[in-house]
Parts: structure tokens; sequence; C-alpha cells
């Protein structure tokens, strides 16, 4: 059994103890109406002029003919068709199911992917790397681990600061682990 289920009032997972910290992480509607809306009508819009017959495209200084800028319209318009679906797609995950991190007192449960509303569990003593980037302003937060790895992207999450609380805590536990000696290692008899 992957879903975590209600116990005595606890949240308990298979072999994973009670949590300690659950964040919602989700996009929000703002962010997928808008999306859905730019991508739109950005595939409205090169659908039109990919229909104009005297159509002029200039890229990276080299002026396509008629038939190449309605060709390059189409293909621009449909890959926004593409972002629309996906956004819509996105919608559709957050209506149905419910996907959320989780924090243990010995394991982080992750959505298994951006379209399921199933949990994978990830032991603290199996991740090695932890770290908090930025692209183009919008912050996320790396884990590594045996199995993969995993981004958090900061706008999924309800609050800004549970990006920075859920690096604090996996950055602590990676230390904690850091700092146990190894197991001991049976040696067998001849």
């Amino acid at each position: 059994m992957s879903r975590l289920h209600e116990s005595y009032g606890r949240l308990i997972g298979p072999g994973v103890g009670p949590v300690e910290r659950q964040y919602e992480y989700k996009a929000t509607w703002t962010y997928i109406v808008t999306s859905g809306l730019l991508f739109g009508s950005a595939a409205v819009y090169l659908a039109a002029k990919a229909c104009e017959n005297n159509l002029r495209l200039e890229v990276l200084n080299i002026e396509l003919s008629p038939l190449g800028a309605r060709i390059g319209c189409w293909i621009m318009a449909s890959v926004s068709l593409v972002f629309v679906a996906d956004y819509a797609m996105l919608g559709a995950v957050r209506l149905r199911s419910s996907q959320r991190i989780t924090l243990s007192d010995s394991c982080l449960s992750i959505p298994r992917s951006r379209w399921s509303g199933r949990e994978s569990f990830v032991p603290y003593s199996e991740i090695f790397k932890v770290s908090v980037d930025s692209y183009y302003g919008a912050r996320f937060l790396r884990i590594f681990f045996r199995a993969g790895k995993f981004i958090l992207w900061e706008a999924m999450l309800a609050r800004k600061q549970d990006l920075d609380e859920i690096y604090q805590v996996l950055t602590t536990r990676l230390w904690e682990n850091q700092q146990q000696p190894p197991a001991p290692t049976s040696q067998m008899s001849r």
C-alpha cells in the first residue's frame, strides 16, 4: 500500500512512521489558467498569421519565404497547443487527486510524477544530496537519492517559506546520516 492512511489521528505509512510535516504540492489555479490562456492566445495568433498569403518572417537575420513562414507559424501554433493541453491536464490532475510532500521521522514522501496522485517514499538514508537553485527567479529544490532525483518547485507549494523548511529538514537529516558510523558488516565464516 503506497498511500498514507489515517490511523489513530496520525498519518502513518508502510514502515514510515508518523508524519512530522505535510505540505500541499500543486499548481495554483491562477498559474494554470494564466498559462493556458497565454499559450492558447499564442496558438490562435500564430494560426491566424499562418493563414496570411503574403507573410514574411525573419529568424536570426534569415528571411523565410512565405511558405517557410507559414510552416514556421503552424509549427509554433502546434507547440503552443501542446502547452495548452499540458496545462489542461495539470488542471485535471489538480481536480482529481491530491499531491503532497510529507516528512516523517524516517523518510520523505514525494509524488511519483507530475500527473500522479500516488506517492513514493524515500528513506532519509537514501538521500545523498540536496540543493536549492533558481532559474529566472523560479526557485526549486533538487533532491538526489539512490533511485533517482526529484525537483521540488517553490511555485507548487502553498507558501514560499515551505521550500526553505523542507530544505532545512533534509539537510539536517543528510548531516545526521553522514555523522552515523557505518552499519557493521557480517563476515561469512568458512
